[in-house]
């Protein structure tokens, strides 16, 4: 009974599974307005009553797409912060890439389209997203920074608060769906953009000189993208 039972609750969590990597992907390219549970229920080859059985609606699959992506990123921040400390891991390069491979799995969930689309029509699970980034990212962002402040690597003249609030604000009102609209550039290019603007102006020539971001960021991303698009 016991090994049947837990057969079943596989079998459950692997449907909830192709549900979510379906959702995602559908929400990704074409938004949240015009995929719905119909749709889902077919890319998923199942029908839309099993799909009912595991999410009571559009609005509750769209939230387990958030909170499961959103925890993906923190369960990565946190083995990053926790290799810092343990590992006492000087190398910022390396720090900045590990941060940015995990930003780059968000990228993916939360294409223009989809926020766009969660802002106008999901206000609620948008508030949560504005939440998470406010508080639990602050949190890491002073550590990144404090390593590389440590070793040379960043400016020891910009307090750290005061660059995560700007860091905050400009990717709160930037990569926003209003403005996302108006520039020809996707999610990923807007934030490449942005955090070259943002590391040269705080980086020390050491910084500049040995992490060559501008290229090194763009190998991230792209590296990033088609790892997660593989895992997807």
């Amino acid at each position: 009974m016991a090994k049947a039972a837990q057969m079943k609750e596989n079998a459950k969590m692997e449907l909830k599974d192709k549900i979510l990597n379906t959702s995602i992907e559908l929400f990704r390219t074409t938004g949240l307005k015009s995929v719905n549970t119909d749709l889902i229920a077919s890319e998923c080859g199942i029908s839309k009553k099993t799909l009912y059985e595991v999410f009571n609606s559009k609005e509750e699959l769209i939230s387990y797409v958030i909170t499961t992506s959103l925890g993906k990123l923190e369960a990565d921040l946190k083995a990053l912060a926790e290799e810092i400390e343990e590992k006492h891991v000087s190398d910022f390069g390396e720090v900045f890439h590990h941060l940015m491979h995990g930003v780059n799995k968000i990228i993916i969930v939360f294409s223009k389209q989809f926020l766009t689309d969660l802002k106008k029509y999901y206000p609620n699970l948008w508030v949560d997203i504005r939440e998470y980034k406010k508080e639990r990212i602050r949190n890491y962002f002073g550590l990144i920074f404090k390593i590389g402040q440590k070793h040379g690597y960043i400016r020891k003249d910009i307090n750290p608060e005061l660059a995560y609030y700007i860091h905050h604000y400009i990717l709160d009102n930037i990569v926003s769906p209003e403005v996302l609209a108006e520039l020809p550039l996707s999610s990923k290019d807007v934030l490449n953009g942005i955090y070259n603007i943002l590391l040269f102006g705080i980086l020390t020539e050491k910084g500049v000189e040995k992490s060559d971001f501008s290229t090194k960021l763009n190998k991230m991303y792209e590296h990033g993208i088609n790892r997660n698009m593989n895992e997807s």
